[in-house]
């Protein structure tokens, strides 16, 4: 069984004896991003939450009901992902690290210092308050043990320094080592950028089969086909349906004023002169001093 989100991919993968089910979520709009408005969510943040915190909150409960789904072996699930994925998946391991046999995040693992530094706009399931100085990804990722756990990167990855990747590595590889549960995890640097390609297929998918139980022939990994374009989730957008930013709203009960900006939910301190215009690549520096404000303050 497959559940899928993220820019790259978010997997849920369950191993089961009945004949191969597949189902497809798209956890607050990471893949639909447009129409959910996840890309430039901002009142979740007015409401005192979070979109990370959001997509996480989904796919636990993704999580829960396919455990309580008899058609599912419960002993067999990973959480995978690449990413936008990686983030989720790093996430979601620490919360139900109980539940899961194998965990698997990539091309995010490094540190939130190094995120949080970034002037560029993020996808703002990035931005994540208050993080920086309080906690940091080999933290998170090492409450974990002793699930099984591969982590992995492109050395050519230009969104993630290959020297954080070995620093964030030998500090998960200490923790697993602390609860004798060392060859339990597993972290590789491999020739590539950002994205999946073959050889990290076969790695995962050799991960996976190994930890579950599955035998594995790497034959059957192949190359993923890229598609032209991605087609929508729905060609009309139901009526009903909730932006990520309502959503936040009935969950928190927040009655303010909605926010469009993040720089009005984080107000950068001191407000420095001529923000609005900026040399960063079409940026509004408003944008980036917020981010800033956001993991720092």
């Amino acid at each position: 069984m497959v559940c899928r989100s993220a820019d790259e991919n978010a997997i849920i993968n369950t191993a089961s004896s009945s004949p191969r089910l597949v189902a497809r979520c798209d956890n607050i709009g990471q893949g639909e991003r447009k129409p959910m408005g996840h890309w430039d969510v901002v009142d979740v943040f007015a409401c005192g939450l979070t979109l990370q915190g959001l997509i996480v909150m989904e796919t636990l409960g993704w999580l829960h009901w396919l455990r309580n789904d008899p058609r599912f072996d419960a002993r067999r699930m990973a959480a995978i992902g690449n990413s936008g994925g990686g983030t989720l998946t790093m996430f979601l391991g620490v919360l139900c690290a109980g539940e899961l046999a194998a965990l698997s995040s990539s091309a995010y693992p490094s540190t939130f210092d190094h995120v949080a530094r970034k002037e560029k706009k993020h996808c703002h399931c990035n931005v994540l308050p208050h993080i920086v100085g309080e906690l940091e990804m080999w933290q998170i990722l090492g409450c974990a043990a002793p699930t099984p756990m591969l982590i992995f990167q492109g050395k050519q990855d230009h969104f993630f320094p290959a020297d954080l990747f070995r620093h964030l590595a030998r500090k998960v590889a200490a923790a697993y080592e602390f609860v004798n549960a060392g060859d339990r995890f597993q972290a590789h640097l491999l020739e590539g950028d950002h994205s999946w390609d073959l050889p990290r297929r076969r790695l995962l998918t050799r991960f996976l089969c190994e930890t579950l139980g599955v035998p594995f022939h790497p034959d059957r990994v192949t190359e993923e086909t890229p598609l032209r374009e991605i087609p929508p989730c729905f060609s009309v957008w139901p009526e009903a349906a909730l932006t990520a930013d309502a959503l936040a709203r009935r969950l928190s009960g927040h009655r303010g004023p909605v926010a469009h900006h993040l720089w009005e939910v984080f107000p950068p301190r001191p407000p420095w002169p001529g923000m609005e215009s900026s040399p960063l690549l079409g940026t509004d520096f408003r944008q980036i001093a917020a981010q800033f404000e956001a993991f720092l303050k």
